[in-house]
């Protein structure tokens, strides 16, 4: 087993340094993760600014988020430190569809943070876990809450919808849409975009080929530092 130590940048050496930020996440049943400034504030835009003027929260160095969750803000946290997300579940069924719905909120989270690196490579662990087999050999993909959350959280041209849209299109069956349980619960505006592909696709205005590529939902810096989509 190879000993050889890894080779860290003094950038990179400079942002586990200085001084540490308190983020207090969630309502009343909220957690505090402690995290280096210099690390959140490098990557998200949300976090710098809060912490470049002379607010409450930039002098009292404590970041209040009570609308999200703890669970998934320590994806991110995690993100952050060891630059993966973990894509943990194997099972079948009800336990997959529960880590699509995480991975999905930390897209929202993202959002919300500023931070297109992290929605970027939660996208990857989407596509990721689309693609790999669970423990009964099969490959699943969300359904239900992942969909309904994605839609009711994000703008109408983010590429979260798009990613599920395709999956949908190229490798959908229709009792995913049965899965539902409540077919009154599918975003009426998901339902529109899939039907929409759908004659697009029978009319030849529809791309024909099935491979779900990541990179092709990420978001992409200009060079003026907007965010854009492909």
């Amino acid at each position: 087993m190879s000993t050889k130590p890894v080779r860290v940048s003094q950038i990179e050496r400079d942002k586990l340094s200085g001084k540490i930020l308190d983020v207090v996440v969630g309502g009343d049943q909220n957690e505090i993760f402690s995290i280096h400034e210099r690390l959140i504030r490098a990557s998200s835009p949300f976090f710098d600014k809060a912490m470049s003027r002379k607010w409450k929260e930039s002098l009292e160095r404590t970041i209040k988020l009570p609308d999200n969750e703890p669970k998934i803000f320590q994806l991110y946290v995690h993100w952050l430190y060891y630059g993966t997300l973990p894509v943990l579940c194997d099972e079948p069924g009800l336990c997959g569809n529960a880590e699509y719905l995480e991975l999905v909120k930390a897209y929202t989270l993202g959002d919300k943070l500023l931070d297109s690196r992290f929605q970027n490579a939660v996208i990857d662990a989407i596509v990721e876990k689309s693609q790999s087999k669970a423990r009964d050999g099969r490959i699943w993909f969300p359904v239900g809450s992942p969909i309904e959350y994605a839609y009711s959280n994000t703008n109408e041209s983010s590429p979260i919808r798009k990613l599920l849209l395709d999956m949908y299109v190229h490798r959908g069956h229709r009792y995913w849409l049965h899965d539902y349980g409540n077919s009154a619960s599918i975003p009426h505006s998901f339902l529109l975009g899939l039907a929409s592909r759908f004659f697009d696709q029978r009319d030849g205005h529809c791309e024909s080929e099935t491979k779900i590529d990541a990179p092709r939902y990420h978001i992409h810096k200009e060079n003026g530092g907007n965010a854009k989509n492909d």
